[in-house]
């Protein structure tokens, strides 16, 4: 089985660059414990562990309070990053966008 290292180095693979440089900032404790990744356009990137849901502070760190000063991920941004996780065929992962969500 997959560790859970490994998963998140797999997931960050498709996260844009500047989002990346986020999460690989983040301590190894708190990558340990994500559950979920939430991107939504022009929004703060957050994430779901054991404690709830919290967002990611530019300096590598979690907040679980919403402010003005947290990085958020553009639309150009997601649709990049979609178009790389369905492996550049879009249409071919058309029933799971529908429903929201991408399996890799």
């Amino acid at each position: 089985m997959e560790s859970e290292k490994d998963f998140l180095s797999d997931i960050f693979y498709y996260l844009p660059p500047r989002i990346r440089a986020f999460f690989l900032k983040l301590p190894p404790n708190i990558c340990d414990e994500i559950t979920e990744i939430r991107l939504r356009a022009d929004k703060p990137v957050s994430i779901v562990t054991r404690n709830g849901c919290a967002f990611i502070t530019s300096g590598g760190r979690i907040s679980f309070i919403c402010s003005d000063n947290l990085p958020v991920i553009t639309g150009s941004e997601i649709s990049d990053m979609v178009t790389k996780m369905c492996g550049y065929s879009v249409y071919s992962h058309q029933s799971d966008l529908v429903n929201g969500f991408i399996t890799l």
